[in-house]
This record gives C-alpha cells, sequence and structure tokens, in this order.
C-alpha cells in the first residue's frame, strides 16, 4: 500500500486515471487498507472471467498458449533480514512467531543457467498466468 500511494503521488496522471481528484490529497494508507480488507475478491475474478470470455468470444486471445510467472513476496519477518545470524533460520521448523501463515519458499537469485544460486525467505509468492 505504501509503495501503491508512493507511485500515484508521483505519478498524478495515472491518479487522474484512476479516479481520484489530483486537486486534493490522496486517500490515507487506512483508507486503502480497509477497501483492500473489505472488498470482496470474488467480485474481481468474476470480472476477470468475463474479460477473459469476452476477449475469447472476439478472437483477440485464442487460449492456445498461456505463460506463467511468480515473484516471492517476503513475510516482514527478521529472519528474512540478511544481517539476522539465528540458527536455522530457514528451517521449516523454525516457523517466524509474526507471521504464523508465511511458508518457507525458494527463489533464482540468478538467471544464468549454468550457475544457478537459489535464495531461501519466508513468505509467500505471486502467481500470474497470461494469454
Amino acid at each position: 500500500i505504501s509503495d501503491l500511494l508512493d507511485y500515484l503521488r508521483n505519478n498524478l496522471i495515472i491518479a487522474h486515471l484512476c479516479g481520484f481528484d489530483i486537486s486534493k490529497p490522496l486517500p490515507s494508507y487506512w483508507t486503502f487498507r480497509r477497501f483492500i480488507n473489505d472488498f470482496s475478491h470474488d467480485y474481481l475474478t468474476s470480472i476477470f472471467q468475463n474479460q477473459v470470455n469476452i476477449l475469447k468470444n472476439m478472437g483477440i486471445i485464442s487460449g492456445e498458449f498461456i505463460s506463467m510467472d511468480s515473484t516471492p513476496i517476503k513475510a516482514n519477518t527478521k529472519l528474512n533480514n540478511p544481517k539476522s545470524f539465528s540458527k536455522n533460520k530457514f528451517s521449516k521448523d523454525n516457523q517466524p512467531n509474526s507471521d504464523k501463515d508465511c511458508k518457507l519458499g525458494v527463489y533464482s537469485a540468478s538467471n544464468d543457467s549454468s550457475n544457478k544460486r537459489y535464495k531461501f525467505y519466508w513468505g509467500y509468492k505471486n502467481h500470474i498466468i497470461v494469454d
């Protein structure tokens, strides 16, 4: 949310296109937070599904080719801090107290196929699939 607010404050044209009155201050962090918590995500899922069906019926997308990507989302825990010297900080048995829902994840720290380096983290993954 903080990154979103920073982005909108630095890109007022985008804020305007999103429907905000840029002659007034943007809504607060807590207003965005309440919106995210109270908004039904099923509503957005329905919109996305309908949009895909419409684009498919119009022949804009075919549904034959799909690409998927993911990105790690690190939990706010001291175990993700590189300066943390906790023993076994990336052990499945060492669940962070600050976020009981996060899981141990791994991602490639290099795109070089001959020199794969992996990094562990506590958190989540965000996946996106596109046609």
